[in-house]
């Protein structure tokens, strides 16, 4: 009696050595993969996308292009091509800037810029074209992060007609990395125009 009551004990016991004998060792499955009998994916690359004029050039893997690419063409005006106020050119820094920067300061561009609405009608009368310098600048910022970085910049703006202006500003870009680098906030300082 005792024994046909070990007989269900023995059999699970062997069925499970037999099973694991005929199993292949943790090293050849991982050889294999997880799905054996599936061809291993073919590695891809992660091509960058595609931009508009004037930023088909910018290395979008590198967060110092990404950034003085926004901030120059934050800052390139163009009255005398009919750009109505300093959020034109704002609309065309857009490409390179995350979707809750431009929501964040859709409605405040030429409000952030501080520039006197006739100082750009006088420049947009008289078709000037404004010259603009960025430079990068060397104050104490934030550390840069593995997912953010920092940049500041000096810029200046300079026009020759009706009458000569120079407007200088400090800006600070945040760039985050989203798969590629997208500046995600802007602060710019008032302006000094002399």
């Amino acid at each position: 009696m005792k024994m046909l009551k070990r007989w269900p004990v023995v059999a699970t016991v062997l069925t499970a050595l037999a099973l694991g004998a005929c199993s292949p060792s943790p090293e050849k499955l991982a050889e294999q993969g997880s799905d054996v009998g599936l061809s291993t994916p073919p590695i891809t690359t992660w091509e960058q996308p595609a931009l508009p004029a004037p930023f088909t050039d910018v290395d979008q893997s590198n967060p110092d292009d990404v950034a003085q690419a926004v901030v120059t063409e934050l800052f390139r005006w163009k009255p005398q091509e009919g750009d109505l106020s300093p959020a034109d050119a704002a609309e065309r820094a857009t490409a390179l800037m995350t979707e809750s920067c431009i929501a964040r300061y859709k409605n405040s561009w030429s409000a952030m810029m501080g520039l006197p609405g006739s100082l750009w009608q006088s420049w947009m009368e008289a078709h000037t074209t404004p010259t603009t310098t960025v430079t990068e600048a060397r104050d104490p910022r934030p550390a840069d992060e593995e997912m953010r970085s920092y940049r500041q910049y000096a810029v200046t703006v300079v026009a020759d007609n009706p009458t000569p202006t120079t407007i200088t500003y400090n800006v600070m870009v945040v760039v985050d990395k989203l798969g590629w680098w997208q500046v995600s906030d802007i602060r710019i300082d008032p302006p000094v125009i002399t």
